[in-house]
Parts: structure tokens; sequence; C-alpha cells
């Protein structure tokens, strides 16, 4: 939910749902604490007792805030990851621009777009004249290695979605439809 849970009494509170277990280990009370990173709940921590004990608004807030320094310190590390990552990607990039052949292009740029967005494959491709209309591979990356470049029509894949929107997102099974 997004929000402090206090269970003093772990053994009496039937909304618990781990009553044995937490029992088993000694654990009598839990103050479960959110770690939100703004709109949404990236974890939680939870803190258990070995007795039942009543904590004071205080203590409360205390925790509370005990847990937003942790996420924002959580989140400012994961924003550094990620900056770090996309600037690396976009060097690659800029360097493949210097490549001695265009197949080595293709080829850097296919890998460094599916290391930029944290995918498992990455394709450029040319649209062909004619109709239906094709596309053909200039380079087709899958797990960090080259696949031999196909022919496909447009109409039947999901690149159909890009004739008509900007950007299109396919999150599975992708490879059936190249098949």
């Amino acid at each position: 939910t997004g929000k402090t849970v206090v269970i003093e009494d772990i053994a009496n509170d039937p909304t618990y749902p781990a009553t044995a277990e937490a029992l088993a280990h000694g654990y009598l009370g839990v103050v479960s604490l959110p770690l939100n990173a703004g709109d949404r709940c990236m974890g939680f921590i939870a803190i258990y007792s070995d007795e039942i004990r009543t904590l004071s608004s205080e203590e409360i807030q205390l925790l509370n805030k005990m847990a937003e320094d942790l996420a924002f310190g959580i989140s400012g590390i994961r924003s550094k990851v990620e900056q770090a990552r996309i600037q690396q990607a976009v060097l690659k990039v800029a360097s493949s621009v210097s490549l001695p052949t265009s197949n080595q292009f293709f080829e850097q740029l296919a890998e460094n777009m599916a290391t930029a967005t944290d995918c498992d494959a990455g394709f450029i491709a040319r649209l062909m004249p004619g109709e239906p209309l094709k596309a053909v591979t200039l380079s087709a990356i899958v797990a960090g290695k080259p696949i031999e470049n196909i022919e496909y029509e447009v109409s039947t894949s999901p690149c159909k979605h890009l004739l008509e929107s900007e950007h299109f997102v396919f999150s599975q099974s992708i490879s059936d439809c190249f098949n």
C-alpha cells in the first residue's frame, strides 16, 4: 500500500500473513516501513521486535523519516547507475560512427541501442520499395551476438506499429513474430 504498518502483537493480529514463521524466530511485533520513490513503492523495511510494545507517534515519525531518507538514497544511487549506463551507451554509439565499414557501424549501432535500452535484441532495418512493404535488416543483434539478416513483410510484423506511431514497445515473444 505504500503505508506504514505497525503490528504490536503478531500472535493476536489476524492480518499478519506469516504468524507461525515470525513466532518461530521469536518475533512478537513488527513495523513495516515503505520505501517510497515518488508515487511508487519500491520496497519496504520490516523491523521486528522480540517483545510486544506500543510505539509512540514520535517513534513512528522517526522511523518513517529514516525510511524516507533511505528511499531517497536508493533512488539517488539508482539514478546515478542509470545515468552512467546511458552515458556509456552514448559513447559507444558515438565511437561506432568512426568505424571503417557500414556493416561494422550498423552492428555496433544495433548492439549499443540494445544496451542503452536494456533490451535483449537490437535491429537496424531498411524499408524496401514496392508492395507489399518489406524490410531487410542491416544488422540484427540478439543476446549480444549478431544473427543472420532477415527480410520480412512489415504489415505482418510488430514494425507495422511504427508506421502509425513514433514509438512502440513490444515486450513479449517478439521472436515468434519473425519465425
